[in-house]
């Protein structure tokens, strides 16, 4: 019996490890996030890690990363950013994501795509040799006086939420 008391202890320890280095990564992501998120709203020296202490400690109200997000977000609103995602969904598909991962933003349904072909954002897109029609990834930046300031076609997601916040804060 021995032998299997060691083995499960070791699976404990191994468990315990590599839950501590999860905890690590995660932490260092919002720490990061945090800094990054200050610097697009301002923020500076102790003010900034102030920020990013705040962002961490968020991680601590619920699993997942939605209290993270949450609170970036809010910050991003109070900063005067308004965003909406559009889409052809119905209005029952989007209440079913935004409960399914806990997100508090705004998604307006185009069930006719009148919208999407206004903003030239209804395309024919192609996979596996397969031609569909669907949405092209796109950010538009709209100004306060109703016309778009800036476009982003084809959107990948690594710097694009930096290069939309700079130009809001430009705007």
């Amino acid at each position: 019996m021995s032998g299997m008391d060691d083995r499960s202890e070791a699976y404990e320890n191994k468990f315990a490890h590599d839950e501590e280095l999860r905890f690590k990564a995660e932490a260092r992501r919002n720490k990061l996030l945090g800094l990054w998120a200050a610097e697009h709203l301002g923020k500076t020296g102790d003010e900034a890690e102030a920020y990013a202490r705040e962002v961490v400690l968020a991680d601590f109200e619920e699993a997942g990363d939605n209290d993270v997000f949450r609170k970036v977000r809010g910050d991003f609103d109070a900063a005067g950013a308004v965003l909406v995602g559009i889409s052809p969904d119905a209005v029952t598909k989007h209440d079913k994501f935004k409960a399914k991962h806990s997100l508090n933003v705004t998604l307006a349904a185009d069930e006719s795509k009148e919208t999407l072909e206004a903003y030239g954002v209804w395309v024919e897109k192609s996979m596996y040799g397969r031609k569909y029609m669907g949405v092209e990834r796109s950010t538009f930046l709209i100004g306060k006086d109703g016309k778009i300031a800036q476009a982003w076609r084809k959107v990948k997601v690594p710097g694009h939420v930096r290069s939309v916040l700079e130009a809001v804060k430009a705007a």
